[in-house]
């Protein structure tokens, strides 16, 4: 909070998960995230970006980026560097493996492009380079019951400890973002 508000105190800041700005960050751009990826919030078994778009999109972008820093290895040296444009991949006509849905454009740009409030630029977008990680978007952005029930688990060691339930929750991000607009922007856990 004094790094947030008080930025003048310091020389520079190191933060491994800096947990600031709620309402924008986790509020705002989460609640984009989770419309664009589950549009029937009664529906959480797949996001819609399964699997396919999402190796489609990881593939596409290593095979125009990964040489950009001189090297062909497999990895992206700074993604801020990188101008990758996913509506590139959109379908022209019918729907393939091989391009990808409005839909699918629409919830990738969810999670690239800048968030803006009337105008003003608040957050930033997830820059390309994490869509094939084990821990990138399968476990905080696309998971989905269905394709994930078995290979993603929340704070097992917590949980382990407790007797409360683990939460139902398609992927970290979802987690984040409803969580907090239930509990601390509208005071409601029901709230969808």
């Amino acid at each position: 909070m004094e790094a947030q508000r008080y930025p003048e105190d310091f020389d520079g800041i190191v933060a491994g998960a800096p947990a600031y700005n709620w309402t924008v960050e986790l509020g705002a751009r989460n609640a984009r995230i989770n419309r664009a990826m589950y549009p029937d919030p009664n529906n959480l078994e797949q996001a819609v970006i399964g699997p396919e778009a999402q190796q489609l999109i990881g593939k596409t972008v290593l095979e125009q980026c990964d040489a950009l820093d001189g090297l062909k290895d497999g990895i992206l040296n700074d993604p801020r560097q990188y101008d990758f444009d996913v509506s590139s991949l959109a379908c022209d006509g019918a729907q393939t493996n091989a391009c990808l849905s409005m839909q699918e454009v629409r919830a990738a740009r969810a999670i690239s492009d800048d968030l803006y409030i009337d105008g003003k630029p608040m957050w930033p977008g997830y820059p390309v380079g994490a869509e094939l990680a084990p821990s990138g978007w399968h476990l905080w952005l696309t998971g989905g019951f269905f394709f994930a029930a078995d290979e993603i688990e929340f704070q097992e060691g917590a949980r382990a400890a407790s007797d409360i339930p683990e939460p139902e929750t398609p992927s970290a991000h979802y987690a984040f973002g409803n969580g907090v607009m239930k509990y601390l922007v509208y005071n409601d856990p029901e709230w969808s």
